[in-house]
């Protein structure tokens, strides 16, 4: 995941809810609509190109939710139990609501329950798809906390019943932590021996963590997301960390204001002492510090510390350690990892972290409103059974004192129940309204946290797809303003508002995306786009455009240096007079030399560096400089390619730096697609394409693009230029009307230098390099699986060699009798070499021989070889 949490069993079940829905629909017989969803300004489909349907993951949630109510209900029969019952162990009758038959014994949890099952600050968690692994690890965790305090109560009927209870604790508790990492619970009853488990457990899961998440570092979050460690001040971080605490509260008490993001600056920093907001804070801190004293906690450690046990507790005083646990155990610790005390968190505010701590909010808002009502459910129940209400349990009369269910305070109680379910059941279904679309989300959002970043950014998305322009830039520069340094996302969607109004302010803002990581690859494309319509409408202003799109590109945030450097060199070779291409050229290097680390996507307080790569850099500009005279000479040349001027430059280059200059860059692996497009795209690619197309003859300029596309990988294209590349150069042996039939002018080849007629002794030279490049381009085919096959590879090898054969046999009849002598032994040699590949020792064409197959060639294949050597 993105925050790099390790929450597998989420993962999986959101897996399976995708399978389980594609098969349900496939099933039905129910057609698949090709209908994409659009996401701020793009298409947004899963990995297999089907469009996501969330029906099944909502029906999920919903299932799930409820079925976490119904272990809500059971985790209170059990806690209301163990509260009612201090003195002994509770048995497991007793334990269980399920054999209660009075109407007082269930109001409790069942109360606790409707409350869970109704409240507001849910919705979030249930209706949106992403609070999955809150409703898992609820689901899990309560059972855990079921099994361990079966074991911790003594309700079990022996030791290894007691053994397996804890032991599927653990289990669950496990389960739980790899849907979410608050799920790690323990329960609060420990002996030494489920201490030492517990613990036992709890470190495993920290080192099979650490080990599976390997050495990545956790992300440092921006001030959008979290604002309180970007703070410098220690007051205002422990300040605002309190206030925070009190929201979080207040959520759960009264569920007034909900938002789907509570992002920066939706709650601004509490700075000072005098802050009115620091009254919530202490208020809160208070309510659990009294909580805290009420309980005396202090005895149970002075009674265990001396190694005997209390003795009998009042009803009150239990009930006030027991609320203690509560609290402590299922609301303030769940929450704790969320409560950016330890360590800081990815989210300021987020409802649905809630999820689980309103559990023991719940559970202990539910024990003071049953005992508030349980007359008015004791009348009820005594109704139910056919006792008369003016009667008591003895079935005496009760007419002399008035019922207590007429009580002030009961009936009192009764309304504010009746009320506060109320709320929670309008609220829900008011909150729940909200949820149907984005639309309707955000504009729920704009009315509590409309200072918030993140809510005005999606506002203005909205804004936008219905083409309102202005009202979508007023919400993207609001957006903006709430963090201008760290929040960089609004100048790429600024830029997309702007681009029907104002073309040049929003490339501006589209190249200042470029060094947000969040909206580079977005930037990149709409620039990319923008700037080859400009260059079609523009041509004569072709040079600056490029010049501009390199420097774009050449960005360390991006270090797309070797597409930098192609553009750099195609605008200066674009330019009118060999000083403007200078000029271009040497701001190129200028800009390429001072690539290094830069700040990216960050605020100053945790700047996070991007090396440049030198290694890639070095190569750039060696390369650049080298085919500066060819670019130079082109413009002296007024672009004829074929000018000697032009060819002189190009066969120096060539020679001298060829070799290096014709490789692709490297690619790390895992790179974008596009990126080894472009990088195998380079401006000597460029170069020998428009050299060679200008003069198809020049066999440089063909075995140069043979190499070229050698080493792109393209080899079997590669060979045909590389053969034909050594023809040409073998015609340079041929008489003039020999030449002249086979469409080649001999003669018209310039040596490697490029200042006169090649030689007969260089022809030869170059045609058998030519040759032997072809071979090697064969058998870098034949490496290839399943590019070549053996009898092919003979046949093709056999074929270049007798051409190889050739040019030494042409040259031994020429020349000096020196030089006849050398070509002898060169044809030697080469025959030799024939023969250890396999090729007929005739000089027949192993095209038309069979003895690659094991056969002897007749007389007419080996008349038809001889013919053709």
């Amino acid at each position: 995941m993105s925050h790099k949490s390790y929450r597998p069993l989420t993962t999986l079940s959101f897996r399976a809810q995708h399978w389980a829905g594609w098969t349900l629909r496939q099933g039905l017989g129910v057609e698949e609509v090709d209908q994409d969803w659009q996401q701020q300004g793009g298409q947004r489909r899963n990995e297999q190109g089907r469009t996501a349907r969330p029906f099944v993951f909502h029906l999920t949630n919903v299932v799930a939710h409820a079925a976490v109510t119904a272990l809500v209900y059971r985790l209170a029969c059990q806690l209301e139990a163990a509260r009612r019952l201090p003195s002994r162990p509770v048995s497991a009758a007793a334990g269980s609501c399920s054999t209660a038959s009075s109407l007082v014994a269930k109001l409790e949890p069942f109360l606790a329950a409707l409350l869970f099952a109704l409240h507001p600050v849910h919705t979030e968690a249930v209706a949106g798809i992403v609070g999955h692994a809150e409703l898992l690890c609820a689901a899990l965790s309560i059972p855990a906390l079921l099994c361990y305090m079966a074991a911790a109560d003594g309700r079990v009927a022996d030791m290894g019943s007691h053994w397996r209870h804890v032991a599927a604790a653990m289990l669950l508790g496990w389960a739980a932590a790899l849907t979410k990492e608050i799920g790690i619970t323990i329960g609060l009853k420990l002996k030494l021996q489920r201490m030492a488990l517990a613990a036992a457990a709890v470190l495993l899961y920290i080192q099979a963590r650490s080990w599976l998440a390997g050495d990545q570092l956790v992300r440092i979050y921006r001030k959008i997301e979290n604002p309180i460690p970007f703070s410098r001040s220690s007051l205002t971080r422990a300040l605002t960390t309190g206030y925070l605490h009190a929201r979080y509260a207040g959520l759960l008490v009264a569920p007034l204001q909900l938002s789907a993001d509570w992002s920066y600056a939706c709650i601004d920093y509490v700075s000072s002492l005098y802050d009115p907001r620091n009254l919530a804070t202490a208020a809160l801190y208070a309510a659990l510090l009294a909580l805290l004293l009420a309980a005396r906690p202090w005895d149970v450690v002075l009674e265990w510390a001396a190694g005997r046990r209390g003795g009998a507790l009042s009803q009150a005083q239990h009930e006030r350690r027991w609320r203690l646990a509560v609290a402590a155990g299922l609301l303030v610790g769940p929450f704790f990892p969320a409560s950016n005390v330890l360590f800081y968190v990815g989210t300021f505010i987020g409802e649905r972290l809630l999820y689980f701590p309103s559990v023991g909010y719940c559970i202990l808002l539910a024990q003071p409103l049953a005992a508030a009502v349980q007359p008015l459910a004791q009348c009820c129940a005594m109704g139910s059974s056919g006792t008369p209400a003016g009667a008591n349990r003895n079935g005496t009369n009760g007419s002399a004192k008035p019922p207590r269910w007429r009580n002030a305070r009961t009936v009192a109680a009764a309304l504010v129940l009746a009320a506060l379910l109320s709320f929670f059941t309008v609220k829900t279904v008011l909150r729940n309204r909200d949820w149907i679309d984005e639309e309707r989300l955000f504009i729920a959002a704009q009315k509590v946290c409309w200072r918030s970043g993140k809510v005005q950014l999606n506002s203005g998305i909205i804004e936008r797809r219905y083409e309102r322009w202005e009202q979508a830039e007023a919400h993207f520069r609001l957006a903006q303003a709430a963090d201008p340094y760290g929040y960089c996302e609004p100048q790429y969607h600024i830029a997309l508002t702007l681009l029907s109004r104002n073309l040049t302010r929003a490339v501006e803002y589209l190249e200042r995306g470029v060094a947000c990581k969040y909206t580079a690859a977005d930037s990149i494309k709409a620039l990319n786009q923008i700037y080859l319509q400009l260059l079609d409408r523009n041509p004569d202003h072709s040079a600056t455009l490029l010049e501009r799109w390199a420097s774009v590109l050449a960005r360390p945030q991006l270090q797309r240096f070797t597409e930098a450097a192609t553009y750099f060199e195609n605008g200066a070779s674009k330019v009118e007079t060999s000083l403007q291409a200078m000029v271009l050229l040497n701001r190129a290097q200028a800009i390429l030399k001072e690539a290094q680390a830069v700040d990216v996507g960050r605020t100053p307080e945790f700047p996070v560096r991007v090396p440049a790569s030198r290694r890639q850099l070095d190569h750039l500009l060696r390369c650049m400089l080298a085919r500066r005279p060819v670019i130079l000479a082109m413009l002296e040349a007024h672009g004829n390619l074929q000018a000697p001027g032009v060819k002189q430059a190009a066969y120096s280059y060539l020679r001298e730096h060829g070799e290096e200059c014709r490789q692709p860059m490297p690619v790390q692996e895992g790179a974008d697609p596009e990126d080894r497009v472009a990088r195998s795209t380079t401006f000597h690619t460029g170069l020998m394409h428009a050299l060679q197309e200008a003069d198809v003859n020049d066999p440089w300029l063909q075995q140069e693009w043979g190499l070229m596309l050698v080493a792109s990988g393209r080899t079997q294209e590669a060979l045909a230029h590389l053969e034909v590349a050594g023809h040409i150069f073998a015609a340079q042996l041929q008489p003039p009307r020999a030449a002249l039939g086979k469409g080649l002018k001999r003669g018209a080849v310039l040596d490697a230098e490029g200042e006169r007629a090649i030689s007969e002794a260089q022809a030869a030279q170059a045609a058998v390099a030519a040759y032997r490049h072809a071979k090697a381009a064969v058998e870098a085919l034949s490496a290839a699986r399943g590019r070549l096959d053996p009898v092919a590879r003979l046949r093709v090898l056999c074929h270049l060699q007798h051409q190889q054969c050739s040019v030494a046999q042409q040259q031994a009849r020429l020349g000096r009798e020196a030089q006849r002598a050398a070509a002898a032994g060169e044809l030697q040699r080469c025959l030799a070499e024939g023969l250890a590949l396999g090729c007929p020792a005739d000089g027949g064409d192993a095209e038309r021989s069979t003895a690659a197959a094991g056969g002897q060639p007749d007389a007419a294949v080996r008349r038809g070889a001889q013919d053709e050597l």
